[in-house]
């Protein structure tokens, strides 16, 4: 659902409409900031009614992990597949008979796994449609292409303007309209024409840069918003001298939106950019306290930073999630790297979801299955953070395991088995010593192997962990033995 309205663009969505009535894949391409995503929403809902079985929407922007590309598409499909085939298979099988528009948004830090997965639809489902959202093309054979420009701005060599000229521009249009909406009333005239053209010149038409600069109307007015970007975020002062002059500009836009906060603020957006997907106040408190930065603070903070538009909330069934932007993720991240804290962050991020799948397995026997399964769902792009940390440092495998096996009936409700050996084979392999840990593991494993069809590839992880149990006195385990070999 957008919440703002959807301002210019008409060349670009007419383009791509009709592009995707001859092409298998059309590609939105463009700098980070320029709007690709709301672009490519607002041509799936121009064209939907082109589809019959409709309009899937992958955002990539969360997933880390190449190798579960083809499982979050499955995913999206709500497709619960537990045969052998692989993911990618199961998602080709499902689709080779439908007509279905597959949105595909933010490929770029998976490019190559895309092109893969791109190809093989267009390939082998004919009716089938991609439109993806990338910083850089994909390369597929059939692609076809349309660049995403910043939005239009005044000529610089323009010396008078007048209202009516200037809403002829989409960056001005979209300034006004952002800015009625913080300031009711606010309208292009006379006294602010001038101001407001310049302001879209300096921001060179970057959407993004546009609303995070519109923002600041709460406190400063339209000249000392033209007086700070032309002193002390001029297009040529930030970034190195190589860089498109429109990435320079939306760098020093962040810059200036990130030096605007308070030093707590500016600890818990670096701090919050460890979150894949949304999340929720409760996890942010937790990660986000801390050297300089009270628990009992937090909330200000993160109130504060929503009216700030570096984080936006989302109600889900009557609880608030806050996401933040893959751009303003990115920044944060350099941030929070510079600050030395990335090791120390991640861990408390790690620690938090350790915590909420130990409570999802002693609470998942009772009347709230309902609130935790879709809890779970929400939170699944974390949990993969979660263990991935474990396995990316050393000596936190055992960790791992048991965040993968208090997460059973989340595997198993899901159609996840899957990942779920995914994550078990790799924290397995990283911890043989023979501990209760590694023995629940193997345990999870062989039955997730069964459930696939898969049992003789179980069966050696079952005669270890009878050995295992039997050394060292695991009596449930060995229980376990017992009745996974009676199935």
């Amino acid at each position: 659902m957008e919440f703002t309205t959807f301002v210019g663009r008409r060349r670009q969505v007419a383009d791509a409409t009709k592009l995707l009535a001859t092409s298998h894949m059309v590609t939105l391409t463009g700098p980070g900031g320029v709007g690709k995503t709301r672009l490519a929403r607002r041509v799936a809902e121009t064209v939907q009614r082109a589809f019959g079985d409709g309009v899937c929407l992958v955002e990539l922007a969360e997933l880390r992990e190449a190798s579960l590309l083809a499982h979050r598409v499955a995913e999206r499909l709500d497709l619960r597949d537990q045969s052998t085939r692989t993911a990618l298979d199961t998602v080709i099988e499902h689709l080779r008979p439908r007509s279905i528009l597959l949105v595909l948004d933010n490929c770029e830090h998976l490019v190559d796994d895309c092109a893969v997965l791109a190809e093989r639809i267009t390939q082998e489902c004919p009716e089938v449609r991609i439109l993806a959202t990338s910083r850089q093309l994909l390369d597929v054979y059939g692609e076809t292409v349309v660049p995403v420009p910043p939005m239009g701005t005044p000529e610089l060599a323009q010396q008078k303007t007048s209202p009516e000229a200037m809403a002829a521009y989409d960056s001005v249009q979209l300034f006004v309209d952002r800015a009625a909406a913080i300031l009711p009333g606010f309208e292009l005239v006379d006294e602010n024409c001038d101001s407001v053209a310049r302001l879209c010149r300096q921001l060179d038409g970057i959407p993004l840069a546009i609303e995070l600069a519109v923002v600041w109307l709460r406190a400063l007015s339209l000249q000392q918003i033209e007086e700070r970007l032309s002193k002390r975020y001029g297009l040529l002062t930030r970034g190195p001298r190589s860089a498109p002059e429109r990435h320079r500009t939306l760098r020093a836009l962040v810059d200036w939106s990130y030096d605007l906060c308070s030093p707590a603020e500016q600890r818990v957006w670096a701090r919050a950019s460890v979150f894949a997907g949304g999340f929720g106040l409760t996890a942010i408190e937790y990660v986000g306290e801390g050297d300089g930065v009270a628990s009992d603070e937090v909330l200000d903070v993160v109130r504060s930073l929503v009216e700030k538009s570096i984080l936006i909330p989302d109600e889900h069934d009557g609880s608030m999630r806050y996401r933040i932007l893959e751009t303003l993720r990115e920044y944060g991240h350099e941030r929070l790297l510079a600050a030395g804290e990335y090791e120390t962050v991640r861990r408390r991020h790690r620690d938090w979801y350790a915590r909420l799948a130990e409570q999802f397995q002693v609470e998942w026997l009772g009347p709230d299955q309902e609130t935790w399964a879709q809890r779970l769902r929400q939170e699944h792009p974390n949990l993969r953070i979660a263990l991935d940390t474990c396995l990316a440092q050393p000596g936190q495998a055992a960790v791992g395991l048991r965040i993968a096996t208090r997460l059973d009936s989340h595997w198993t409700i899901g159609g996840r088995l899957k990942e779920a050996s995914y994550w078990l084979d790799r924290a397995l392999q990283q911890a043989p010593e023979p501990t209760h840990e590694r023995a629940t593991g193997l345990r999870f494993d062989a039955f997730y192997r069964l459930l696939q069809g898969k049992a003789e590839e179980g069966a050696p992880m079952m005669i270890e962990v009878a050995e295992v149990a039997e050394r060292l006195g695991f009596d449930v385990e060995a229980a376990w033995v017992v009745l996974l070999k009676g199935v």
